[in-house]
């Protein structure tokens, strides 16, 4: 019979690992799985938390799993979750690994994938000077020239709001755009 829990996370970033601490706290028997690909692996510091400022990624979470050893109802597992089913009033979780674990709830705190768009030589860019989210890293590039990559008014609305952070913004489109007149 698979090991029961109260709470399976799907995911050990930030919010996982919050998650995890809390429900902990209350006892309660959790499992955490994360695959080891963390949405800002590429990034050189964490920003916008509180007490963490320009932390790297990595050390943020590690700080965080180092934080959660005192609870012993918690477990940490490196392995992805490949279905979650729910056959009768609780969940079954099947890994990569094979493990199978039932859960009464499931958490899904996987985040988001950001798509890196295809273009030569972006990879060893992104995370240094190519960025997805302006919130986390547009201060750092403040009062400088910078470039959005988008296409229609989704492009064109995120290009005006890159002058929150710069004066010098320039839309590229790959060439091919329609923008309504609202957004010019």
């Amino acid at each position: 019979m698979p090991q029961a829990y109260d709470v399976v996370i799907v995911g050990g970033g930030a919010a996982g690992l919050s998650a995890a601490l809390l429900l902990g706290r209350c006892r309660r028997r959790v499992l955490v799985c994360n695959d080891g690909e963390p949405r800002n692996a590429a990034s050189n510091g964490v920003h916008c938390l509180l007490g963490n400022e320009r932390i790297a990624p990595r050390e943020l979470l590690a700080k965080g799993r180092i934080e959660l050893r005192e609870y012993k109802s918690v477990a940490l597992r490196d392995d992805e979750v490949l279905a979650i089913s729910r056959p009768d009033n609780q969940f079954t979780i099947s890994c990569l690994s094979g493990l199978r674990v039932t859960a009464r709830k499931v958490l899904l705190t996987t985040g988001v994938k950001d798509e890196v768009p295809k273009i030569g030589g972006i990879q060893k860019l992104y995370g240094r000077s190519v960025h997805h989210c302006p919130y986390c890293d547009g201060f750092e590039h403040r009062d400088k020239p910078l470039a959005v990559y988008g296409k229609g008014d989704k492009g064109a609305g995120f290009a005006l709001m890159m002058r929150q952070w710069s004066g010098d913004v320039i839309l590229c489109t790959d060439g091919s755009t329609t923008i309504t007149t609202e957004m010019q």
